[in-house]
C-alpha cells in the first residue's frame, strides 16, 4: 500500500483538501476502507480506487467494512453494501433493518426485503438490480446511467424508481 501513489491518484480525481488530508493521515488500510466509507460519493464518482486496486489492496479487509469486489456473495441484514466491478450477489434484508446498497459498473444484485425493511439503493453505470418486496418494506431506488432495475412487490411493500438523468451523483 502506497500512500502517496494513492493520494496523487486522489489529487488528478479532484479531491478537497479535507479528503487529501485525511489520506495522507491514514496510518493502515483499515483506516483508508473507513475514510472511503465517509467519502463514498466522492469515490463512486470518480471510481477511485480503481477495482484493480482495491482488489490487489483490499481483500481480507473491504469486505468486513461491506465493500465486495468482482465476487459472488450472499449478504443478509448488512447495513452497507457497496459492490463494484463485476459481482454476482443475493442481498436479503428483514426485520426491521435499515440498509443502503451502492451497485456499480457490471455488477447484478437479486435482492429481498420484507417485514418492515428500509432500502436506499443506488445503482450506476450498466448494474442491474432486481428486487422483490414484500411485508411492509419500503425500497428507495437512484438509477444512474444505464443501470437497470426491475421489481415486484406484494402486500403493502412500497418500491419507488426514481431515475436521475446523469452518470453520477
Amino acid at each position: 500500500m502506497n500512500i502517496k501513489e494513492l493520494a496523487k491518484a486522489a489529487q488528478k480525481n479532484g479531491i478537497c483538501a479535507p479528503g487529501m488530508g485525511r489520506i495522507l493521515r491514514a496510518q493502515d488500510k483499515e483506516d483508508l476502507t473507513r475514510y472511503m466509507i465517509e467519502g463514498l460519493d466522492f469515490c463512486l464518482d470518480n471510481n477511485f480506487p480503481s477495482v484493480q486496486y482495491l482488489e490487489e489492496n483490499g481483500k481480507g479487509i473491504i469486505e468486513k467494512h461491506g465493500i465486495h469486489v468482482n465476487e459472488a456473495c450472499t449478504l443478509i441484514n448488512r447495513p452497507l453494501s457497496v459492490l463494484l466491478g463485476h459481482c454476482e450477489a443475493i442481498i436479503n434484508i428483514g426485520e426491521y433493518e435499515v440498509a443502503d446498497i451502492f451497485v456499480k459498473h457490471t455488477s447484478k444484485v437479486s435482492l429481498s426485503c420484507t417485514d418492515q425493511s428500509f432500502l436506499r439503493i443506488d445503482c450506476f453505470d450498466d448494474s442491474e438490480v432486481t428486487i422483490m418486496a414484500s411485508g411492509d418494506a419500503k425500497v428507495m431506488v437512484y438509477v444512474y446511467g444505464r443501470a437497470k432495475v426491475n421489481y415486484a412487490k406484494q402486500d403493502k411493500a412500497q418500491v419507488k424508481v426514481i431515475n436521475k438523468g446523469k452518470e453520477k451523483y
